[in-house]
């Protein structure tokens, strides 16, 4: 096993501070946003069909990866960073639809 580059030292200390950081700053916001969704909304239904599409994802991309022998082709790497961000956005723009419904 190799050691981890100066570079890839320094991500891990950066993670290691940000993550924690950005934990204790959203915290609080996580109760104030949960009492803001309608009762009927199945939110934990709705995060476990995405945490398991995720999970489908990643198990697609790695079967992929191993059977041809390559690495990941930057096209799946694309492709999962658009499909990330337009979650993201649908995200922010169903909170703001509550927020502003309520």
């Amino acid at each position: 096993m190799r050691l981890p580059t100066p570079r890839q030292w320094t991500a891990i200390a950066l993670t290691a501070v940000a993550l924690p950081a950005l934990t204790i700053t959203a915290w609080p916001l996580i109760p104030f946003l949960a009492d803001l969704l309608p009762e009927e909304l199945p939110l934990g239904r709705i995060l476990r069909g995405l945490f398991f599409a995720a999970v489908l994802v990643a198990a697609a991309v790695l079967v992929r990866s191993q059977a041809h022998g390559v690495s990941v082709w930057l096209g799946w790497l694309i492709l999962t960073a658009w499909a990330v961000a337009i979650a993201v956005v649908a995200g922010i723009v169903l909170l703001v639809w509550l927020i502003l419904g309520s």
